[in-house]
């Protein structure tokens, strides 16, 4: 390897999660405008990474709401259900369309 240039991978807490790196068996040097497309694809990376957290993280959120054995609810504004779990139905004897067609 002749040549590797690199830039660091930052979430935006800081911490360094790695490198995106381009590597070359010839030796060269970069302009300022590959320097600047490695950066902005570093932030690229990390943006993708950053939303496939965040995705991971809403499926956590999901399966928990689902499952709860209490009667989490989410409620508008103008005081109708947006989403419940089955704990609802079970406990009130109502469909979940029903419910979610009342206000609160």
């Amino acid at each position: 390897m002749r040549f590797y240039a690199g830039f660091p991978l930052r979430n935006p807490e800081g911490y360094v999660l790695g490198t995106l790196c381009a590597i070359d068996h010839e030796k060269r040097t970069l302009t300022d405008g590959q320097r600047d497309a490695l950066r902005r694809l570093a932030a690229q990376v990390v943006s993708q990474l950053e939303m496939r957290r965040k995705l991971f993280l809403l499926r956590d959120y999901e399966r928990l709401f689902d499952s709860a054995n209490v009667m989490p609810a989410i409620v508008g504004f103008d005081g109708y259900f947006k989403r419940i779990n089955g704990t609802w139905t079970q406990l009130l004897g109502y469909s979940e369309d029903e419910l979610l067609s009342r206000p609160f």
